[in-house]
Parts: structure tokens; C-alpha cells; sequence
């Protein structure tokens, strides 16, 4: 794998990091119920069930740890920044602004405007900004 920088905290030239479990599965007839957790728990309190927040931020920061991407408590990078670094990213890679704001389900406007704004881009089809 080629060294990438991530989130701003340095580069990256290795990472290997088990995946979170996953339910939301296509199974033999090719139909994804789009009720089933995407990721379930593992805990003795919501085994099977769908993953809280606290629980996703929990994984996520073991992975890091793990992977040697975060070392210590020094570095700030978190389950939100990662979904930030994803935003700037498809920003970068000429997403639109209503593409960023389904994917990232962002509701108010000027939240996903922010993002263009942060990488100079222009949102609009007249290339306001």
C-alpha cells in the first residue's frame, strides 16, 4: 500500500484493521433488508443488536490504536473527524453538493457548504461561493 496522509496527523505506509462486523448483507436472493443493523454490537448488553454511537466510537478507536494510526490521547483524531476527512475527500474528488450532502446525510445546507468552503471550491452550478 503507498503512504497516504490521514486527517492531517502524518503518513500512513501500512494499516491493517479487522472490520467492524456487518450484517447488511445481500443474501442468496441478492435483497438487502434495509432494516438490519449495518453493524451490530458485540457487547454483553446489545449482542446482535444495532451498534450504538458510543459503541462505534469505541471500535473505531481501537482500530486506530491498533493499526498505529493513534498512538496516544495527544492525538485528536476521532470517529468524526474521520467522517470530516471523508466529506473534504469527496469534495476533492468533484463531488457535487447535493451528492455530499445524501451521502453524508447532512440536512442544513450551509453544514455541507462548509466543506467547499474549507477547500476553495465553488458549490453552485455558477460557481458561487
Amino acid at each position: 500500500m503507498d503512504a497516504r496522509t490521514i486527517g492531517g496527523i502524518g503518513t500512513v505506509s501500512s494499516l491493517t484493521v479487522r472490520p467492524l462486523p456487518c450484517t447488511r448483507i445481500a443474501g442468496a436472493s441478492g435483497v438487502i433488508d434495509p432494516e438490519a443493523p449495518l453493524f451490530v454490537s458485540l457487547s454483553n448488553h446489545g449482542l446482535g443488536e444495532r451498534m450504538q454511537a458510543r459503541g462505534m466510537r469505541e471500535a473505531i478507536n481501537r482500530r486506530l490504536v491498533d493499526s498505529g494510526v493513534k498512538r496516544d490521547r495527544t492525538r485528536t483524531l476521532t470517529a468524526f473527524s474521520l467522517r470530516h476527512t471523508a466529506g473534504l475527500m469527496m469534495v476533492d474528488s468533484g463531488a457535487s453538493l447535493e451528492e455530499l450532502m445524501s451521502r453524508m446525510r447532512i440536512a442544513w445546507r450551509p453544514t455541507a457548504q462548509l466543506y467547499f468552503r474549507l477547500r476553495n471550491r465553488p458549490w453552485g452550478p455558477g460557481g458561487e461561493q
